[in-house]
């Protein structure tokens, strides 16, 4: 529901049809539809060691036909984009339509991702209801973080989730999240929510990490800035 929310904030700025508004929404319902069978059958939220949960909803929805009240382009909209929500990089050959709601999507999904990590974080940082590591995928928190990886940030690109070992490897996972959004209101709303401070706050005191923390905080005050003067 949080996530349907962020299509509706996303649509809303960037204008879009009352109907095209509508198909964001039914997609950021149901993108996630195939968690439910994800950890019903390997009880866990990784795909790399299950299978792939965006693949399994669009089955499930297809199986149960639960969009069959949607015209035929609505539907295979919202399909498409609930199929390639989670990839690493969707397909380019999509006509622009499309493309425009996979990339709500993905922005939506990844704004509501952090609110949740950010919220673990915290928790395992005060030892406050350790609970569930079903969030970190069982990563451990052994101190360390991988230089190498997080120099992969200063180019300003998504991370390569196959190369994380440990809990802070997942942390700068989740801030190179930050080069794949594709709204400018969606970096408003990470800055605003705090949400790369937050996971910075929690890494180790290292050289690395603090060059990482000014290297970020400057890419955000840039983009801000950019969004202040095309406002």
């Amino acid at each position: 529901l949080k996530v349907c929310k962020n299509t509706e904030i996303l649509s809303q700025v960037l204008g879009l049809s009352t109907t095209d508004a509508l198909v964001a929404r039914t997609a950021g319902l149901l993108h996630d539809m195939g968690r439910f069978r994800q950890y019903e059958t390997w009880n866990t939220f990784s795909d790399p060691i299950s299978a792939n949960h965006g693949i399994l909803g669009v089955e499930d929805i297809e199986t149960h036909e639960v969009l069959e009240n949607l015209s035929q382009a609505e539907k295979q909209s919202a399909l498409t984009a609930i199929r390639y929500h989670n990839v690493y990089h969707p397909p380019e050959d999509l006509d622009s339509a499309t493309m425009v709601l996979i990339k709500i999507l993905r922005d939506a999904d990844k704004i509501d991702i952090y609110r949740v990590v950010v919220e673990k974080y915290l928790e395992d940082r005060t030892g406050k209801r350790p609970g569930s590591q079903f969030i970190t995928h069982s990563f451990e928190d052994d101190g360390t973080i991988s230089e190498a990886l997080a120099r992969e940030i200063f180019k300003c690109r998504p991370l390569d989730s196959r190369k994380v070992r440990c809990l802070n490897d997942l942390k700068l996972l989740h801030i190179s999240w930050l080069f794949d959004l594709s709204f400018e209101h969606s970096i408003r709303i990470i800055h605003q929510k705090k949400y790369m401070d937050t996971i910075l706050k929690t890494l180790p005191a290292l050289p690395i990490v603090r060059e990482l923390k000014g290297f970020i905080r400057q890419y955000m005050d840039n983009n801000l800035s950019k969004m202040s003067v095309n406002a």
